[in-house]
């Protein structure tokens, strides 16, 4: 199987149920940050995770690398510093699951994480990463530096946006910053709640078509319950959504990809040569793991194994 790397933030997500953050019986503390979701989920379900990048040398940093470490993701690649605090995140789940996100403006340790602490560590693998890291200059270049790294090496690269305008004083810094990196990708992830303010197109397939610039050869569309369609520049394939008992959507986007990326590795897919079918297959593979990761809480601790996503696509089969 290649290796799977992911960049970016790892950081404390504080779940609530209530917006009353004093209230220590309704708060739950997990890690999280969308790459690093993607990484745990690519090593519960067996594969080869790398996660690249920075937390505090306090207690939350060692927190994370030992819950990393824990499901088998390597932290080779994931540093400690004193210069800044690891990242925290308040996260109010709302009764349908959906959530709410609140933060420090504060300078936090995944910022800091530079170019200089990317090394040659890639062959033909694949990296991940997402727009939050994308903020400071710092990171955009080690995103950019992996990225380069990648290509030299004739691995694959895939970016979900995760549009978190919560995070970004500049909501049209966002949209530039996330264009800026789309066509350095092959693989892109959108969901239908991004799409027209990525693209800023009302029609949904023009607004897609526009996505398919410099690298791109894939665009994975996801709608939550409703399913997914996998577009390349001469077909697309749709598969629907998984009915399961979703409690808390935290992590689903993350564990969509994370299925995708280990379906690609674990079968040695050639995405220059992606068929309907094969398409379909990984679709429907991706859809079981990002249902399955909304029926507990938390990002990490929810995300499925191997044998679990199998037996939910065994059962929808059964009941079809």
């Amino acid at each position: 199987m290649k290796k799977i790397f992911t960049i970016g933030e790892l950081l404390i997500d504080v779940l609530s149920r209530t917006k009353n953050w004093d209230d220590n019986q309704q708060i739950l503390k997990r890690a999280g940050g969308a790459p690093a979701n993607v990484a745990a989920c690519v090593a519960k379900l067996g594969g080869h995770s790398y996660f690249i990048g920075q937390v505090g040398s306090d207690d939350y940093g060692d927190f994370l690398i030992n819950t990393m470490q824990k499901i088998s993701v390597n932290t080779n690649y994931l540093y400690q510093t004193n210069q800044a605090p690891t990242a925290v995140v308040r996260v109010y789940v709302k009764s349908d699951g959906n959530r709410e996100f609140f933060f420090s403006q504060e300078t936090t340790a995944d910022m800091l994480f530079t170019a200089q602490q990317v090394g040659h560590w890639f062959q033909d693998d694949i990296i991940h990463f997402c727009s939050l890291s994308l903020r400071e200059e710092a990171n955009k270049s080690a995103h950019l530096k992996a990225i380069s790294l990648i290509r030299d090496n004739q691995g694959i690269v895939s970016f979900d946006p995760n549009v978190r305008l919560a995070f970004w004083k500049d909501a049209n810094r966002c949209r530039k910053i996330i264009l800026e990196f789309i066509p350095q990708a092959d693989i892109v992830k959108i969901s239908d709640d991004e799409l027209f303010f990525i693209t800023g197109i009302q029609d949904v397939n023009q607004a897609l078509e526009s996505l398919f610039v410099g690298n791109v050869k894939l665009i994975l569309y996801t709608k939550g319950k409703n399913g997914a369609t996998l577009f390349t520049k001469n077909y697309h394939v749709s598969v629907p959504g998984y009915d399961v008992p979703a409690i808390d959507t935290t992590g689903a986007g993350d564990a969509f990809i994370g299925g995708f990326l280990f379906y690609l590795s674990r079968y040695n897919i050639n995405i220059d040569h992606l068929d309907q079918k094969i398409g379909y297959k990984i679709l429907n593979f991706s859809n079981a793991v990002a249902a399955l990761a909304t029926t507990k809480e938390g990002a990490i601790d929810s995300l499925p194994s191997y044998f679990d996503v199998i037996e939910l696509m065994k059962s929808k089969f059964t009941n079809q």
